[in-house]
């Protein structure tokens, strides 16, 4: 799985970008017409549309399928999962081993690590899953750019969230890398 972001220019690189494949866009600095209006082409293409910090009011308003929120604490993320409908995805961004393993994992549906290293991300996600956390953990597209789509899905996390300044041919690359390894994984099984 990877998550693009968006950020400029939002409709024409929204529009892009599914063109391109991408199944999950993640918006952000953008207004509810321009959500509500990507939010409708992610539909057509079967994709996924989520907004970025954005409170629970503009995901109600513009139906989109997830928040992301990149800054947070345990009583905002509650509280925003309390205020959306359960099939709305929530996700957060945490920049360290204490803070993925204070997340409350009952509201959320992914984690980014970012801000580590590949080393401190592994030992978070091998104390989550001591934890019995099954939370998919997705890296950020800094630690892929530096290690390789194998090295970041071999260290335990499950997508990328590939930045908007990305080009859109390295962010399909890395989805058919990513679909490669999942479909060799479910080989194995």
């Amino acid at each position: 799985m990877i998550q693009l972001k968006i950020n400029a220019d939002v409709q024409a690189r929204a529009r892009a970008a599914l063109a391109a494949g991408c199944r999950w866009l993640l918006l952000e600095h953008c207004g509810s017409e321009e959500a509500a209006a990507v939010k409708a082409m992610c539909d057509e293409r079967e994709a996924m549309c989520s907004l970025c910090d954005a409170d629970a009011s503009a995901v109600k308003e513009t139906g989109v399928h997830g928040l992301h929120l990149s800054r947070w604490d345990a009583h905002q993320l509650l509280a925003v999962r309390e205020a959306i409908d359960g099939e709305t995805i929530v996700g957060l961004t945490c920049r360290d081993i204490d803070e993925a393993l204070q997340v409350p994992l009952t509201a959320v549906d992914y984690i980014v690590l970012d801000d580590m290293s590949l080393e401190a991300c592994t030992a978070a996600i091998a104390a989550m899953r001591r934890l019995d956390a099954e939370v998919p953990v997705v890296a950020p597209s800094s630690l892929v750019e530096k290690h390789g789509v194998g090295e970041v899905v071999n260290a335990g996390f499950n997508g990328v969230m590939a930045e908007a300044s990305l080009p859109l041919a390295t962010v399909t690359q890395w989805q058919e890398q990513l679909e490669l390894m999942a479909s060799q994984r479910l080989e194995q099984l």
